[in-house]
């Protein structure tokens, strides 16, 4: 992924991550609210003016990543009303980006109720929205013409994460992003959008401006009258969340997105390890197919830690001396290009005919090749067979495994991560 420096320099010397962010999306940035007051009733937009009012929030009640204050709700009666007549009819349901760093208190977790992180609403029909469901899983939800793109998802993090929702009816996708990490995309047969955003239906951290449901901090909500690209939304969080570490992936099927509801391993891990990820894995991919090929396109990442994950789909019979060798160019082109990553070599997981696991299909050249070749380069390679990290009945065929087979493998990660 190879991103413009002329388009997102770096910082320049007293630049602060606010005045980076507006310069970046220049007059695209309809409404920034950092929510960075430490008194008052007035939720400033440091960008076009068009300010919030604070209803019942606690502010300056902790720390955001980027240093500055960070407003707490206390899952009753608060909100922040961001509505404005200058921003509604600003405001573009059809093509836009919408950002919010939240940390949602633990005790939400398990509290079995609804907490609305925010509800941006015209109607019943054309609505966007962000909560954590009574099942304690996260809902995102683009609604247009009465049309529902959705997805949902696990996490337990204690820590702030930002959620992005990109829209775009002439791309025909709505794109959701966790910490600049698409969870899911490309969801096609978009609705129109119809109506002007309500008064007292525009706000973070409840359904109504008369105060809501969110328990837990929040910072920095932008609403961007665009589609942002890939890019741009992990650059926003990079920006927003300094500390935030970027994951790239090598792999096939096994890393790749499997569908809306089956987020792979690296998704389940880095919640929890504060990371985003950019994602090079292909179905069907193998080592002496196509590594070389997501090498390269993983070359300009800078990349704080690498996953390798192929192997599965290499064949025993080919020739272990060049399968070594072609693991060990790729480590060492990787090391070039990213020269601050940590290397993981995630080893071919145990797989089978199908998931009855009567019949095992022997994988043992492929990982004593990568073994070797990790060893000669200096590289964690994980051992996923010897103690099995997932059994056939966690798989749907044998090799690709079910969320529950995700769910085992990302904790095993997680236990071996710094």
């Amino acid at each position: 992924m190879r991103i413009d420096k002329r388009k997102f320099p770096p910082l320049m010397g007293g630049q602060q991550y606010w005045q980076r962010i507006r310069a970046l999306f220049g007059s695209s940035l309809i409404g920034y609210w950092p929510l960075w007051e430490i008194s008052g009733t007035v939720a400033v937009d440091i960008a076009s003016g068009n300010n919030g009012a604070y209803v019942n929030a606690t502010l300056n009640n902790d720390t955001s990543p980027g240093s500055k204050p960070a407003l707490f709700m206390a899952g009753t009666n608060s909100a922040v009303n961001i509505y404005s007549a200058a921003l509604a009819a600003a405001f573009d349901g059809l093509e836009g980006t919408l950002v919010l760093q939240a940390k949602f208190h633990p005790d939400t977790w398990t509290d079995g109720q609804v907490r609305q992180l925010y509800r941006l609403r015209a109607d019943a029909s054309n609505f966007i929205q962000i909560y954590k469901d009574a099942s304690n899983i996260v809902q995102v939800q683009y609604v247009a013409g009465g049309s529902n793109k959705g997805i949902s998802f696990v996490t337990t993090t204690p820590d702030y994460l930002t959620y992005t929702m990109r829209w775009s009816k002439s791309g025909d996708k709505v794109v959701y992003d966790v910490n600049g990490t698409p969870l899911q995309t490309a969801i096609n047969s978009l609705s129109a959008w119809s109506g002007a955003l309500a008064a007292a239906n525009t706000n973070l951290g409840s359904t109504a401006s008369s105060g809501g449901s969110y328990k837990g901090w929040m910072a920095n909500a932008l609403y961007i009258n665009r589609f942002i690209s890939d890019d741009e939304s992990i650059l926003l969080a990079k920006a927003l969340d300094p500390q935030l570490k970027i994951w790239s992936v090598i792999g096939d099927s096994i890393t790749r997105l499997q569908s809306t509801s089956l987020q792979p391993w690296q998704y389940r891990a880095f919640l929890t390890k504060h990371a985003t990820i950019k994602n090079h894995a292909a179905s069907g991919n193998s080592i002496m197919g196509q590594m070389d090929d997501q090498r390269i396109a993983a070359a300009n990442d800078s990349a704080d830690v690498i996953f390798l994950a192929l192997g599965t789909n290499d064949n025993d019979a080919w020739d272990m001396a060049a399968l070594q060798a072609k693991v060990e160019s790729n480590i060492i082109a990787l090391r070039a290009s990213n020269p601050r990553a940590t290397i993981y070599y995630f080893n071919v997981l145990p797989r089978w005919t199908d998931s009855t696991g009567a019949t095992p299909i022997d994988k043992s050249h492929i990982r004593a090749a990568i073994a070797a070749a990790c060893t000669a380069q200096s590289v964690t390679c994980w051992d996923t067979y010897t103690t099995p990290w997932i059994t056939a009945a966690q798989t749907s065929d044998g090799l690709h495994p079910t969320a529950a087979g995700h769910a085992a493998i990302a904790a095993e990660i997680l236990t071996r991560l710094p």
